[in-house]
């Protein structure tokens, strides 16, 4: 089976950027045992507009001189609530305002995954990793993988990590209205973090998985974030994630004729590729 193109770009972008890694680096050692960032975001509007959103994640990681465990969850709820206002009377002068809310869901997924690297040289090392996400937006109520391979150690210090691996997946994928299906994939990551001040690092987690059943569904997750350290255990923190599917799945939707007018009639539409999810959070650091 030949090799997709998008893959050797990804590839060779990752090789290019590491050979200038003892430019970046600097003296300043990583530190050892476990850390721990909870993240939370929070927004609720009442009154004349009701909507409310929710976030949170969690980071947890151990550091060994030869290894790293580290293991995450994360989620986002969304919802948007619709207000109507509705004059009661028997004239304009004499009315009451009846006002009722009803409250629909916009965005929900969730995530859980773990992966553990093993040195076996000071720059080459093996990795195993496992996880679960849900996205029913997207079409996805379950999908887990599993996967391993081989690493490298760009760099490992406490100010400037980075690290990328290349292995094989195993996927099993459950849509909403689409059989389970099982596939195994080619799975390539970056895992990034550099200190730019004191109190200010940027961060960013890049994952990419081919399907190799089908080289056309190719799948890639990228969350980059900026932090501002406000005390040693508080921080602010934004970030950007992309997540893009280039198979996407099939959501059922009411079919309407005219517009405006549902025949109650459910009909398959495709999701689209690309979501992106901008937000703030409070970090709390332990």
């Amino acid at each position: 089976m030949r090799t997709p193109h998008h893959l050797y770009v990804v590839v060779t972008l990752l090789l290019c950027v590491g050979s200038n890694r003892a430019a970046w680096a600097q003296e300043e050692e990583k530190k050892l045992g476990w850390a721990n960032k909870a993240e939370l975001s929070l927004v609720v509007t009442r009154g004349n507009a009701e909507a409310s959103a929710f976030g949170f994640r969690n980071d947890l990681s151990h550091t060994w001189t030869n290894a790293l465990f580290r293991a995450d969850v994360a989620g986002l709820r969304t919802s948007t609530g619709t207000i109507t206002r509705t004059p009661v009377g028997s004239s304009p002068d004499d009315f009451v305002v009846d006002k009722s809310s009803v409250s629909e869901l916009t965005a929900e997924n969730y995530l859980a995954r773990a992966k553990y690297d093993r040195n076996f040289t000071e720059r080459f090392y093996l990795f195993g990793s496992g996880g679960w996400d849900r996205n029913e937006f997207s079409g996805i109520r379950n999908r887990y993988y599993g996967a391993g391979g081989v690493g490298n150690v760009w760099y490992d210090r406490d100010n400037f990590r980075w690290r990328t691996d290349y292995g094989f997946s195993v996927t099993s994928e459950q849509g909403t209205i689409a059989p389970t299906k099982t596939f195994p994939g080619l799975r390539l990551s970056s895992d990034f973090l550099r200190k730019l001040t004191g109190n200010t690092e940027l961060t960013n987690l890049t994952i990419a998985d081919e399907n190799l059943d089908d080289t056309s569904d190719f799948r890639l997750d990228s969350l980059t974030a900026i932090a501002v350290s406000l005390t040693d255990h508080l921080a602010l923190k934004v970030s950007l994630r992309f997540l893009f599917d280039n198979v996407p799945s099939f959501l059922e939707v009411p079919l309407e004729f005219p517009l405006g007018n549902p025949l109650d009639i459910l009909v398959p539409v495709q999701a689209d590729k690309l979501d992106t999810t901008f937000s703030t959070a409070l970090v709390i650091n332990f």
